[in-house]
């Protein structure tokens, strides 16, 4: 769902281009395009590039949509002000009903080292704020994204090109928690529950141990079946290994 390219904003068809704008000027971009876009973009009296500022333009070209957020003054910018950017901007994407959204990365201006930080950020804001559960519903009126399109210089997209996968590991790991969280009661007892744990840990090297109820009690958990005497659902535990390669 996350992709790392190199920019290329002149021939390729984009749905929407997420371009950010600081209020004091400063270029973001190594692209002249870019940089041009965010100037004309200042050139309406409703933007000024001032934090969590907004404006849509539809240009005739290859972008269908060109949507500016303002970020403020860039002295004053931390890293999760790029995470929650994205998660906004994704979350309008989907009550618009988009599918796709192309993000330009800054790639100027900024430190390797905090570089990293916000293009890390960016793509966590965007995969978490493209999560939803909808396993209970008859119809899905909000979609989540089919694609987040990451683009940059050369550098950057040979820098970071395995940022991507590593990321989506992280968050759907999140987003997992989330739907188990999300999952009522009655179909998260502890039997099922431990299923869809050892379910989802047979393709890693997660080794699991599960002690039902007679083994508990032969062991002495006393304290766990005491708890567990208040539901008609048998208590089990389970013990997760893993060693690191």
């Amino acid at each position: 769902m996350l992709e790392l390219r190199k920019i290329d904003i002149t021939e390729q068809q984009i749905e929407t281009l997420l371009i950010l704008v600081t209020e004091d000027d400063v270029n973001l971009y190594s692209d002249n395009i870019l940089n041009k876009l965010a100037k004309e973009a200042k050139g309406y009296n409703e933007f000024n590039g001032e934090k969590n500022e907004e404006l849509i333009l539809y240009p005739k070209d290859n972008i269908k949509r060109l949507f500016f957020v303002g970020i403020g003054k860039m002295s004053d910018l931390k890293t999760e002000d790029f995470r929650n950017i994205l998660g906004q901007t994704v979350g309008k994407m989907k009550k618009i009903r988009l599918s796709n959204l192309t993000v330009a990365i800054p790639d100027t201006n900024i430190s390797e080292i905090v570089r990293e930080m916000y293009i890390d950020a960016m793509m966590e804001g965007a995969f978490l704020a493209n999560y939803s559960f909808d396993k209970y519903k008859n119809e899905v009126k909000i979609k989540s994204l089919q694609k987040i399109i990451f683009i940059g210089s050369q550098k950057i997209a040979e820098k970071y090109r395995k940022l991507p996968k590593q990321i989506e590991h992280i968050c759907s790991a999140v987003c997992k928690a989330r739907d188990w969280v999300s999952i009522p009661s009655n179909e998260k007892t502890p039997e099922l529950f431990s299923k869809m744990i050892i379910k989802e840990a047979e393709e890693t090297d997660i080794r699991i141990t599960l002690m039902e109820e007679k083994e508990l009690r032969s062991k002495g958990f006393g304290a766990l079946l005491a708890v567990g005497q208040g539901s008609s659902n048998s208590s089990c535990l389970m013990i997760m290994h893993y060693k690191p390669k």
